[in-house]
């Protein structure tokens, strides 16, 4: 069977916790920053590749959402699934699951753009990134998209003034 990558894992810090007494929104976003690190090194687009091709990764659209609360000590573990991607594109989507219960607790989809740092402009990928996100397609492609995946921010008539 197949599954999302695993992009590695936090343990929630004394100083992560908010005013509520949880995670607080701006450590939800840097601990999946740091699974997203994972992901882009992975298809070799990541910081070590910088200095060798002068391209890196810039995200430029990201959801957050947020299902459970976690609190301080906390395990939470990554994984990423591709949902897509093109010449210069990668679509993915993270799951930060609290390890103790194995329940889901934040789902991040966002679309990144390959860039070089010179122009600040998108960049086709190096022939052997598109490969290695070739070789991650063909493993992941058959799993499901995820039900939330691609969902729009809206308020529906009727429930506003």
């Amino acid at each position: 069977m197949n599954i999302p990558l695993d992009t590695g894992s936090a343990v929630v810090q004394k100083d992560w916790i908010d005013l509520n007494g949880h995670l607080n929104v701006a450590y939800y976003a840097l601990a999946v920053d740091k699974a997203t690190d994972v992901a882009f090194e992975h298809v070799g687009a990541g910081f070590a590749d910088i200095p060798r091709t002068g391209r890196t990764m810039f995200i430029v659209d990201k959801y957050l959402r947020f299902h459970r609360e976690v609190g301080q000590g906390d395990t939470l573990l990554f994984t990423t699934q591709i949902l897509g991607y093109d010449d210069k594109r990668l679509h993915m989507y993270h799951r930060m699951i609290e390890a103790k219960s194995g329940e889901l607790s934040c789902s991040v989809e966002m679309m990144s753009l390959h860039a070089s740092l010179e122009t600040r402009r998108a960049v086709p990928f190096a022939a052997d990134s598109l490969e290695r996100l070739a070789a991650w397609w063909a493993r992941e492609k058959h799993l499901p998209v995820p039900a939330d995946a691609g969902r729009v921010l809206a308020v529906k008539p009727g429930w506003s003034r």
